[in-house]
C-alpha cells in the first residue's frame, strides 16, 4: 500500500514535484492536491471536478467554511484513510 502521508504536512503546498492537478483555496492559503484523490473520497469533489463549472475548468476549489481548520484534517484523511 502506498503511503500518501508524505503528501500531507505543514508544507502541503510544496507540491511542485507531486504531479498535482488542482488547488484548494482555504482562507489565504493555497494547497496543491490531486483531483483523483479528492473525487474518489468525496461526492462534493467528484461533482466539482466533473461539472463543467469553474472548479472543473480552473481546477480550483475555494473552501469558505473551515472552523478550527478542520478541513486540513479531512484532507489528511482523504489521503491516508
Amino acid at each position: 500500500i502506498f503511503d500518501y502521508s508524505e503528501f500531507i504536512s505543514d508544507d502541503f503546498n510544496q507540491g511542485e514535484n507531486m504531479i498535482t492537478d488542482c488547488t484548494l483555496i482555504i482562507g489565504d492559503k493555497r494547497y496543491r492536491s490531486h483531483t483523483i484523490i479528492l473525487a474518489s473520497s468525496s461526492i462534493f469533489f467528484y461533482n466539482a471536478f466533473t461539472s463543467g463549472m469553474h472548479e472543473d475548468v480552473e481546477r480550483e476549489v475555494k473552501i469558505y467554511y473551515n472552523p478550527k481548520n478542520v478541513f486540513l484534517d479531512v484532507l489528511r484523511w482523504f489521503y491516508t484513510g
